[in-house]
């Protein structure tokens, strides 16, 4: 995948998902699958590939156009409840100064509402009571954090693509539940060519 898209393998950073809300700044390639536990990964290394897994978790897409600063970010409830969206934000302050009012954002596929149903003891973690089973839109939540975090909804866009009632085109793992669990990755990178 990484050949096809004409990235060398030890210019990448592929982290292990842990479902926290652990944000790393990453400077170079981690030689060992585990090195890098973390669902959010930023880096201003230009040539430098983050990627992130999933398998009905939408992955976000994170720039800052004017520090070439990016992010993604793993985006499934439990990391959402603790917040993972927020930290991000906060850590590209923190490290860089960036406005969010220029920050832009793009949520990849993931399951929707219609797809997802959930149970009460997951609402309560963000806050909805219920005692029925109901639907839940993680696009929304992460919508939700990046206004919160300052974003213009204006640069925030995203997929409309479901992983779940897609068949064929992603995995889902809900819809297919294999072991080994397989996935989607998704890839992001400063690509600057610098004159010499």
């Amino acid at each position: 995948f990484l050949k096809y898209l004409g990235i060398a393998p030890d210019k990448t950073v592929v982290p292990f998902p842990c479902h926290g809300s652990n944000v790393q700044v990453v400077f170079q390639h981690n030689p060992v699958y585990g090195g890098i536990v973390a669902d959010s990964l930023l880096t201003a290394t230009p040539g430098l590939a983050l990627t992130m897994t999933n398998g009905d978790c939408p992955t976000l897409y994170i720039w800052d156009p004017l520090k070439d600063v990016i992010g993604l970010v793993h985006c499934g409830w439990k990391p959402l409840s603790k917040m993972i969206v927020s930290k991000t934000l906060e850590k590209m302050e923190k490290e860089w100064n960036s406005d969010m009012q220029f920050v832009k954002a793009f949520i990849g596929p993931g399951i929707c509402r219609r797809c997802y149903e959930v149970g009460p003891d997951m609402l309560l973690k963000f806050g909805i009571v219920s005692k029925a089973v109901r639907n839940f839109s993680l696009s929304n939540e992460i919508i939700n954090q990046l206004l919160d975090g300052g974003m213009r909804r204006e640069n925030i866009e995203v997929s409309e693509d479901c992983t779940r009632h897609t068949e064929g085109k992603y995995y889902s793992w809900r819809g297919q539940q294999t072991n080994p669990l397989c996935c989607q990755m998704g890839v992001m990178m400063i690509n600057k060519q610098i004159a010499a």
